[in-house]
């Protein structure tokens, strides 16, 4: 890539020195052109006059003033002298900007059919530019691009309703209490081992929902939930929660609560997840 910009900046640098030297080296013809003459005699001045008079004549044509880029012009005496003198690179450029120029519509004494060339040089190379800026940037952004891109689709798609409640407990986030662990342990302590478990696996999903971005629907089972945890949360989420569910489900199926041992060390890993 780096490559062939350097190839577009040589190429607009060689037409460039084209154009310069054409303007330069018809400044000096046209300074070498003036010529010192001669003072006329009063009947020359006369003829002189009478000439002039003539030539402004419409039979004689219109004048035609043309301001545009022009190549060097050689005489024909000069042409063999200069033409060894000439660049290698400046005479393969003027070729290839002649071969552009074949356009039927340009009829004039020459210059014309040079400027089309020049110019139609000049259009491919600015075009061969852009077009090459423009996959550069593609290519080096394209992590950018896919980033924003992803952005306005995320943005543009409509947000999923959250489920209120997941296999019979309350997920709505204005019910999750203050102190978590507190209220489970409160439970806890005055026999209601049920209740305990469910405050904990309660949050849990409460905070899966609205902090960590989990999507989980009404019909969702506590398997479906895990499965979908393993693949949206990281890794020591997904652990605890399946743990906290096993749990759950042998306390509110089974009828079978885990020691007192193991209730404390649910809630202290709730607090490191959580």
């Amino acid at each position: 890539m780096t490559l062939y910009i350097r190839f577009v900046y040589i190429s607009i640098l060689c037409l460039f020195s084209v154009v310069i030297q054409a303007e330069v080296e018809v400044e000096e013809r046209s300074t070498s052109e003036v010529e010192v003459l001669p003072p006329r005699s009063v009947e020359a001045q006369m003829y002189y006059e009478q000439i002039q008079a003539i030539l402004l004549l419409d039979d004689f044509g219109e004048k035609e003033t043309v301001t545009r880029w022009r190549l060097k012009e050689l005489d024909d005496d000069d042409s063999e002298d200069e033409e060894d003198n000439d660049p290698k690179w400046l005479k393969w450029l003027s070729d290839w900007l002649n071969g552009l120029g074949d356009d039927e519509s340009y009829e004039d004494d020459g210059s014309s059919d040079t400027t089309l060339n020049i110019s139609k040089g000049l259009e491919i190379i600015i075009w061969l530019f852009f077009i090459g800026l423009g996959v550069y940037l593609l290519v080096k952004y394209r992590s950018q691009l896919h980033d924003f891109i992803k952005g306005l689709k995320a943005t543009n798609k409509p947000k999923e309703a959250l489920p209120a409640t997941l296999f019979g407990l309350d997920v709505k986030k204005d019910s999750l209490p203050k102190d978590v662990v507190a209220m489970a342990q409160t439970a806890w302590r005055q026999g209601e081992q049920r209740q305990a478990i469910a405050v904990l696996l309660r949050a849990s999903l409460i905070k899966l929902l609205h902090d960590h971005a989990c999507h989980f629907t009404d019909s969702d089972t506590e398997a479906e939930c895990c499965t979908r945890i393993d693949k949206q949360a990281s890794a020591t989420v997904a652990t605890f929660m399946r743990a906290l569910v096993v749990v759950w489900q042998q306390v509110a199926y089974a009828h079978k609560a885990p020691t007192e041992e193991r209730f404390n060390e649910l809630c202290q890993q709730w607090k490191q997840v959580f």
